[in-house]
């Protein structure tokens, strides 16, 4: 028999036997893989790639083998192995839709979102009804903080499969991304009772119980997560036992939520003592080192937190959770330029973080940059356009430089229109018209937020203040007893009380006089009372009035304020003598009390009844009035235009009303009308 043909003869035996010899191979992977997959779970990772490695070096061309070390190397958090493994798999099992999700969620623990998504579209292409790939994606949405998208996914998901824990507990947590802490906790309750308990429920439900600052269950359910934490893998799995890479908290991490729980409950020694634990345990843990920063913020001891601020900031440069909350402490203790620096770095670092420009903007003001401040403001909130904290200081600033009156309550507008809710908002609204002297649109805001807050003590002093602007002393008197009766020692509030209980009986000793200078009271049997102090005797309402009115004239003698008020008091009811009187015992008794000479020139100028009038004695006092402030004060300005006009020099008049016109816009109608009248020759007069 020839070479040839014995040749021929053993390649066709080979051929023959080539089919059996491959099975045994594939049959011998098959085996190898599925002492891998027992192995798997078990979650002995060791054992499990040694018999995939075997699988694959029995039948390179047999996918199951590099699917299964792929997800070992998944959960070994091994990403960069993984991919050429999963590379390998899909070539060889191009319908694979578990190898395409596997990879889509790789993809998405290294931040290549457009790949992830991809990837678990295909997935869903070719497996269409599993609820496991939907679940996926909602996750790399969630990454991508598109959490409608997750949401619509997670819902798909449980439409699939209603009892896919995986998805239920996706969707706790989307829901608590979005704040509906609620809906989180209701989801995140039936994953828990149904089992096994699982580190992210826990967690997830405590910062939600957290956020609704109940704060001994938030702190029960991070117990928990910590005491589960040993016991879970860093992956998950469905019911077909696929897996998923997700997120579990570090352990330190878990104890840092349960110590913000812990300040919420105000308990700062034991949070403070629980994050040193965590610092001790982790010495390069600067989210750590931030949060016991706050604790002793919290505890209001500022040295030591600022040396955790720069602890953290230390150990990581480009934080801007430890570089704004440094920046604030700085604030606080007006510190302006260090906190400016802090949150010009938060801005290099991440040039769209709105709230630091916000920070900034606040430090500018506070300087009295106010430009600065407006710009910083400004690029806040064209970066974050619903950010009703920046519109809330832009409208402050606009107020502070009072030249944008109807954007600054524009942007109060804008900012409750956001937070309708928000008490600081609506008082700072009310504020700010208050100061605008718009007093009756001002007592209105300090409602709104009283109606919100019955008890809120600000609001209650604040429109106290302004009824007396008005000169409504008795609900002024109203405001301050219930601020009294809430906080005995709330500040101002008892010498606030006592200046407007002594103002009403100036008043009514002011209108006292006025009546007893023009008419006399008939008596009245309906007028009379008994006096408890002349037995037998009675008096009349009107002589009751004018004892208490020598009462209050005689406390006066050596009060320059109440003067100064009496006098206020009888220029409304035009008591025009005792207005000059009072005024003239100010002057004399406080020779640079500015609004005193303003109003007697004024008066001087002004008053309706000749015999009160002196021009010249009026611009001597205006004049005196603008010097004592700087030429800077509007109704000095004003009193001094219209000394000129009562003089007959319009020329002069109309020059330093129109200076006041032009420098003061908050002066409004009434200065334009009397320009006006100045320009036609005609005199001011006091209404």
């Amino acid at each position: 028999m020839s070479g040839r043909i014995k040749l021929l003869i053993v390649m066709l035996a080979v051929a023959l036997a080539l089919p059996a010899l491959v099975k045994n191979r594939r049959d011998a992977a098959k085996e190898a893989s599925l002492r891998g997959q027992a192995a798997f779970l078990a979650r002995q990772w060791d054992d499990a790639q040694r018999h995939f490695d075997e699988a694959i070096r029995l039948d390179p061309e047999y996918a199951d083998g590099w699917e299964g070390r792929a997800y070992v190397h998944c959960a070994r958090r091994e990403w960069d192995e993984a991919l050429p493994d999963l590379d390998r798999g899909i070539e060889l099992d191009p319908n694979n839709d578990a190898l395409f999700g596997m990879r889509g969620s790789v993809w998405m623990v290294r931040h290549d979102y457009p790949k992830a998504i991809t990837d678990q579209d295909r997935a869903i292409e070719l497996n269409p009804e599993d609820s496991t790939h939907y679940s996926n994606r909602a996750l790399i949405h969630f990454e991508m903080r598109k959490l409608d998208l997750a949401l619509a996914d997670l819902d798909h998901a449980l439409q699939f499969d209603p009892k896919c824990e995986v998805a239920l507990s996706n969707r706790g947590k989307v829901w608590c991304a979005k704040g509906e802490w609620d809906k989180a906790i209701d989801d995140l309750n039936v994953c828990i009772e149904r089992g096994p308990p699982s580190v992210n429920d826990y967690g997830n439900r405590g910062y939600c119980w957290r956020a609704k600052c109940d704060w001994d269950k938030a702190i029960a359910d991070f117990d928990k997560a910590i005491a589960l934490l040993e016991k879970n893998s860093l992956i998950e799995y469905t019911s077909q036992g696929m897996i998923v890479p997700y997120k579990i908290p570090s352990r330190s991490n878990l104890q840092i939520e349960r110590c913000r729980a812990l300040l919420g409950k105000r308990e700062f020694d034991q949070a403070i003592a629980a994050l040193t634990q965590v610092i001790e345990a982790e010495p390069r843990n600067a989210r750590a080192a931030v949060h016991r920063g706050i604790a002793w913020v919290q505890k209001g001891n500022a040295e030591k937190a600022l040396a955790d601020f720069d602890r953290a900031v230390a150990l990581a440069p480009q934080s801007l959770f430890a570089l704004s909350n440094r920046g604030w402490v700085h604030f606080c203790r007006k510190n302006y330029d260090a906190a400016i620096a802090d949150f010009t770095t938060c801005i290099r670092n991440d040039p769209k973080d709105a709230q630091s420009y916000r920070h900034r903007g606040a430090a500018w003001a506070s300087k009295s940059e106010l430009d600065k401040a407006l710009a910083d403001l400004d690029r806040s909130i064209a970066i974050d356009p619903k950010f009703g904290r920046a519109y809330f200081h832009r409208a402050q600033i606009r107020a502070m430089k009072k030249s944008d009156v109807a954007g600054s309550l524009a942007d109060f507008d804008r900012a409750i229109a956001l937070e309708p809710k928000n008490v600081e908002f609506l008082l700072g609204r009310a504020k700010a018209l208050a100061v605008l002297k718009r007093y009756l649109e001002a007592i209105n805001a300090y409602e709104e937020v009283l109606r919100i807050d019955s008890k809120n003590l600000s609001s209650l002093y604040n429109q106290g203040v302004t009824y007396t602007r008005l000169h409504y002393y008795q609900q002024a008197i109203a405001n301050y007893e219930k601020i009294i009766a809430i906080r005995p020692n709330y500040p101002r509030a008892a010498q606030a009380l006592e200046w407007a209980q002594r103002t009403l009986a100036i008043q009514e000793a002011a209108r006292a006089i006025r009546t007893r200078s023009t008419t006399a009271s008939p008596v009245t049997q309906a007028d009379s009372y008994s006096n408890p102090d002349q037995k037998g005797s009675t008096k009349t309402a009107f002589e009751a009035t004018v004892d208490k009115s020598i009462e209050a004239e005689a406390a006066l003698a050596n009060d320059v304020r109440g003067q100064y008020q009496f006098a206020l008091i009888c220029l409304q009811e035009h008591s025009w003598a005792s207005a000059l009187a009072s005024l003239d015992t100010v002057a004399s008794c406080d020779e640079h009390h500015a609004a005193a000479r303003a109003q007697r020139a004024w008066l001087r100028a002004a008053c309706p009844d000749a015999k009160f009038r002196d021009a010249k004695l009026a611009h001597a006092d205006a004049r005196k009035a603008c010097e004592l402030t700087a030429w800077k004060d509007s109704a000095s300005l004003e009193a001094l235009a219209a000394a000129y006009a009562e003089s007959g020099q319009f020329d002069e008049a109309v020059r330093w009303q129109q200076f006041v016109v032009r420098q003061f816009p908050n002066a409004g109608k009434p200065a334009a009308e009397r320009l006006e009248r100045y320009a036609h020759h005609h005199p001011a007069r006091l209404p």
